[in-house]
C-alpha cells in the first residue's frame, strides 16, 4: 500500500477515535488497531497525537476547499442559492460538526489549532463570496468584512443548532443530503439578503 494511502488510513482512523471516544482517551494503539497498522506505523508518519489532530483538522479545511466551488463574476440567484446550500451542508455534515465538537472539547489544550481551523476555514468561505462582491464594485476590506457577515448569517443558526443537538447533522458526505426545510429557507433568505446589498 502507498505510504499517501497509509497516511490516509491512520488519519481517518484517528479522526473516527477522536469523534468517537475524544481526544484524551484515544492511544496510539487504538488508532493503530482502527487503521490495521502497526503503532510503528503511524509513528513513523506522525511524532505525536497532536500532529495526528493537526492533520485531522488539516484533512478537514483540505475538503472544505475542495468541495467549495468558486463564485462566478456574474453568478445569479440559482447559482448563489447552490453555493448557500453547499455552505450549509458542509457546516452542518457530520463530520464537520464532530471536529467543531472536538476542538471545542480541547481548546484550553489547542487554543491556535482552534484558531486556524476558525480562522482557515473563515477564509476558505468568505473568499468565493468577497470575490463576488468586488467584481459588483465593493471594494476589497469592505467586501471581505461583508462576506463574513453573509456567511456568519447563512451558517450560525444551522451550525449552532447541530453544536447544541437541538437538529441532527447531515449524516452523508456533503452533496449527498437533501437540506432540510429550515436550511432551504436560510439559503434563500441569505441569497435575497446578498442580492439586495447596494
Amino acid at each position: 500500500m502507498p505510504v499517501a494511502n497509509k497516511t490516509d488510513q491512520i488519519v481517518d482512523a484517528a479522526k473516527a477515535t477522536f469523534l468517537t471516544i475524544g481526544y484524551r482517551a484515544t492511544s496510539m494503539d487504538l488508532v493503530a488497531e482502527r487503521a490495521g497498522v502497526t503503532k510503528r506505523t503511524i509513528y513513523n508518519n506522525f511524532k505525536s497525537k497532536e500532529q495526528l489532530l493537526e492533520a485531522v483538522i488539516d484533512g478537514t479545511l483540505a475538503r472544505l476547499n475542495g468541495r467549495l466551488a468558486p463564485l462566478p463574476p456574474d453568478a445569479g440567484p440559482p447559482k448563489l442559492l447552490r453555493f448557500a446550500e453547499t455552505l450549509i451542508e458542509l457546516i452542518c455534515w457530520d463530520g464537520a460538526i464532530g471536529v467543531q465538537r472536538l476542538l471545542i472539547a480541547e481548546i484550553d489544550a489547542f487554543p491556535k489549532l482552534a484558531t486556524r481551523l476558525v480562522t482557515a476555514s473563515g477564509e476558505i468561505m468568505e473568499g468565493p463570496v468577497a470575490s463576488w462582491l468586488v467584481a459588483r464594485g465593493h471594494k476589497g476590506a469592505p467586501a471581505a468584512g461583508l462576506a463574513r457577515e453573509w456567511i456568519n448569517r447563512l451558517t450560525a443558526p444551522a451550525r449552532l443548532d447541530r453544536l447544541l443537538g437541538r437538529r441532527k447533522p447531515y449524516p452523508e458526505e456533503p452533496g449527498g443530503n437533501a437540506l432540510d426545510a429550515l436550511d432551504r429557507a436560510a439559503a434563500r433568505d441569505a441569497v435575497a439578503y446578498l442580492l439586495k446589498l447596494p
